[in-house]
């Protein structure tokens, strides 16, 4: 650094008072790739040149007023606009600092200060707007819900493959367009790409439609919460096809329930049971307790619903089935740890082939774009689910309205109510003969 007289400073600080203080330009302008932001400062006969770190389209670049192009629903680039601006500041503050001092620094020294003590450490990786929000938003869920893993592994997993697939980062404005947007690729990429349980590329329809539904959440939590400027979801459909397609009749309930069996597989069986007996979700009767017997009925407030302001309050008689099932146990009730949902699934559709639950049942599934139909014997269609279906169906069947049918099954909408109604075609036609 080398020393300056009083005049050469009274120049200096004149030069400096009206000249502009930083410019920003890209390193490649035609690059169809990323390109990096290079901050210029021209002082005296010297220039400045350094990296700032960070990386742009040229698109998302404003070569006018050298930072990122400003969009109100594209809140990402207001934190870099805002950084650059900073770093002008603190670059043009330490340059005046030096003259005060009549000093005036070559360039190679001034980058080495510039680097150490205004540029961010790891810029490169300092996370969008899109992905910040995203984890404030796991955050704030895991601190309210146990399936936030969804959010957190599921949802952001996928995020981040179809952004590193598609080579292109996944931002507001991108979700925002309604077509060949983010969501257009999300979409493409779960259906073609991601590898399933199977070890095969494509996602089910439901998973897909899950991941969408998990990314609308985040969206209108983005929006609720005032940190991003709202549109229109329309165009991020939560696409489903039924997979539960089946019930169980009263004769196969007999069958399962006459079926000797000890240890967890008889525990799975009666729990299952009873959830056809009470038409209560599987987070319900595998965790019911003897506590909510009272006299001849089962009374509970469904885990779905206790920390909602809609608060459900479920009183459900007690059948002659489930009274069977309570003796067998000496009127305390089995449990089974939701965690191993998966395993209890397995042991029921073993128990049910073991019970003759074969007839057959067509299934259609859409996979990689395509309707699939393959008949399959109905113990391998049976879930934990298959209970609450199986209350709705019989319960129907038997002539119950459908209104006192949902004030048991918890249903407040009559349009999801008919959605477990599983009538095929010919027990349909039956059922309503009389109406023709």
């Amino acid at each position: 650094m080398r020393p300056l007289s009083r005049k050469s400073v009274a120049v200096e600080l004149t030069r400096f008072a009206s000249m502009a203080d930083v410019r920003y330009t890209l390193r490649d302008k035609h690059t169809l790739g990323k390109t990096v932001i290079i901050l210029s400062f021209n002082y005296g006969e010297q220039r400045l040149r350094v990296s700032t770190g960070i990386s742009t389209r040229v698109s998302d670049w404003d070569p006018g007023r050298q930072r990122f192009v400003e969009l109100r629903d594209n809140p990402e680039f207001q934190e870099f606009n805002l950084y650059l601006s900073v770093l002008a500041r603190q670059v043009s503050n330490k340059y005046n600092e030096w003259l005060v001092q009549r000093r005036i620094p070559l360039p190679d020294e001034f980058k080495r200060v510039i680097q150490a003590q205004f540029l961010l450490k790891g810029v490169k990786e300092v996370k969008s707007f899109f992905w910040s929000l995203f984890d404030d938003f796991v955050k704030e869920k895991k601190a309210q819900i146990k399936d936030a893993v969804d959010y957190d592994l599921a949802l952001r997993k996928h995020l981040k493959a179809a952004e590193d697939f598609y080579t292109q980062e996944f931002t507001f404005h991108a979700f925002k367009q309604r077509t060949g947007g983010a969501t257009h690729l999300l979409e493409q990429y779960l259906r073609n790409q991601a590898v399933n349980l199977k070890g095969k590329k494509g996602l089910s329809v439901n998973t897909v439609g899950k991941q969408l539904k998990n990314l609308k959440v985040f969206l209108k939590w983005s929006f609720d919460n005032g940190f991003v400027q709202p549109f229109a979801l329309s165009h991020i459909v939560t696409y489903s096809e039924e997979v539960d397609t089946v019930y169980l009749t009263n004769e196969e309930l007999d069958q399962l329930e006459q079926l000797v069996l000890v240890g967890e597989e008889a525990i799975v069986r009666d729990l299952f049971l009873i959830g056809c007996e009470t038409g209560l979700r599987f987070s319900d009767y595998a965790a019911l307790q003897s506590a909510s017997i009272h006299g001849d009925n089962v009374e509970v407030i469904p885990k779905k619903t206790r920390t909602s302001r809609k608060q459900q309050h479920l009183v459900i008689p007690i059948s002659g089935r489930f009274r069977r099932i309570l003796s067998g146990y000496n009127g305390y009730l089995p449990s089974f740890d939701d965690k191993r949902l998966h395993q209890f699934n397995v042991t029921l559709r073993n128990t049910c082939q073991r019970a003759g639950i074969t007839s057959l049942t067509t299934v259609i599934r859409q996979e990689n774009d395509e309707y699939i139909s393959r008949k399959t014997e109905k113990w391998e269609l049976v879930s934990s689910h298959t209970a609450r279906r199986t209350f709705c169906t019989l319960k129907f069947l038997a002539g119950m309205p459908s209104e006192s049918i949902m004030k048991f099954s918890g249903h407040t909408s009559e349009r999801n109510f008919l959605k477990y109604l599983r009538l095929d075609y010919q027990l349909n036609a039956d059922h309503f003969r009389q109406f023709f």
